[in-house]
Order: structure tokens, then C-alpha cells, then sequence
């Protein structure tokens, strides 16, 4: 039984991780979303030496199919985003990739193997930096829906990762994944929120700004 949830958790975090990355190349290519190049071309980069690093520490193909896959879905994307036009490029964000891409670089000629893939999350984390500082002032945009299915996949990534659980290192991509794309999705549904009009609010939103608001103006009164 074990062995079969094993499998299936693997094959639906695949199918999903498959679903989400082109599910956000469609909305690309429709003007739904516009993505930070940068982050797009530093996190094929880091996908790539990523990918390789986990599998050679688990040595599960399992453990490590939606980091593998997704680094192909990720490449996709790029080219997708590159081929449309359609994405940010911000001066401040130029320095980064220069740096990261010469960090990467000497990482991968003078460290070993688990050094690389503890650094290479690091690395990883810092990249979500102009993409979340582009979805907080409104100079990017991502997709809700494409990231949530996202993050579903990295959920059952994480279940086939405690099915069959070895050590930590093999921990610290899937979780490192789920905590930063939840913030991702916490910040795109804020903004969200906030461009919208009240009429275009939920039921339940519109009920609880009215009685709010009714509240300030009671307490006024009184």
C-alpha cells in the first residue's frame, strides 16, 4: 500500500507540476501574465544544476521527478516568454543575474555536491526576491491559479519525499519550494483584492466592509 501511494503521489505532483508550468506559459502568451526575466532566466539556471544536484543525493527517481521535470517545463516557459515579448525588465534587476550567474559558475567548480544543492536554495530563495518585490509594486504580474497548482504539485512532491524519507537534505527543495510559493499566492491574491471595486468583491467581502464601515461611523456618532 505504502508503495502505491509512493508512486501516485510522484505521478500526480509530474502531472500537476506540467499542468501549472503550461497553464502559465498559456496565460503568457494571452497578456494574463508578465513575468520578471530575470527570475525566469536564473531559475532555468538554477533549475538545471538544482535538478541534477537532488537526484544525485537521493538517488530516487521518484524524490526527484517534479524537480527534474519541472526544470524542462521551466526551460519551456522561458522560450515561450522570449519568443512573445512578453515579460519585465527592470535596471535593478540586472545586477542580479550577473551576480548569480558568476556565482553559479564558481559554485559548480569549487564545491562538492551537497554544498552545491544547500547553496543552490539559497541562491534559489534569493531570485523570489524581485519577484515578489515586482508583484508588491505592481511592475509584475503572475497568475494565481497557474501558481497554485504549482504549489499542489510541490505538496505531493513533499508527501513522496516522507513516504520514503532518507535524511534532511532531500527536505530542503521541497519545503524551501512550498513556503516561498505560498508567500507568492498570499501576495497576488492581496493584490488582487485591492484592485478590486467594492461591487466586484465577493458576498462575503461586501458584508464584512459594511459592517466595518458602519462600525467607524457608529462609533463616531456615539
Amino acid at each position: 500500500m505504502k508503495e502505491i501511494i509512493y508512486v501516485f503521489s510522484a505521478l500526480i505532483s509530474i502531472v500537476l507540476i506540467v499542468i501549472g508550468m503550461l497553464w502559465y506559459s498559456e496565460e503568457t502568451k494571452n497578456k494574463n501574465a508578465k513575468p520578471n526575466f530575470v527570475v525566469m532566466v536564473l531559475w532555468t539556471l538554477i533549475a538545471i544544476i538544482n535538478a541534477t544536484t537532488y537526484h544525485l543525493i537521493v538517488l530516487d527517481v521518484f524524490k526527484s521527478s517534479l524537480v527534474l521535470i519541472g526544470t524542462a517545463v521551466n526551460i519551456y516557459v522561458l522560450i515561450v516568454i522570449i519568443v512573445n515579448k512578453n515579460y519585465i525588465l527592470l535596471k535593478r534587476d540586472i545586477g542580479i543575474v550577473i551576480i548569480g550567474s558568476v556565482f553559479i559558475v564558481f559554485l559548480v567548480l569549487f564545491t562538492d555536491l551537497k554544498e552545491i544543492h544547500v547553496i543552490m536554495q539559497i541562491l534559489n530563495t534569493l531570485v523570489y526576491i524581485p519577484l515578489i518585490w515586482g508583484i508588491y509594486d505592481r511592475k509584475g504580474k503572475e497568475p494565481f491559479r497557474p501558481w497554485l497548482i504549482i504549489s499542489i504539485a510541490t505538496i505531493f512532491n513533499l508527501f513522496v519525499v516522507l513516504i520514503n524519507y532518507s535524511d534532511y537534505w532531500s527536505l530542503i527543495q521541497p519545503l524551501r519550494s512550498l513556503f516561498l510559493q505560498a508567500i507568492v499566492l498570499v501576495l497576488i491574491k492581496i493584490r488582487e483584492i485591492k484592485q478590486l471595486s467594492f461591487w466586484e468583491l465577493p458576498a462575503c467581502r461586501q458584508r464584512q466592509v459594511f459592517f466595518y464601515w458602519h462600525l467607524i461611523v457608529n462609533s463616531y456618532k456615539i
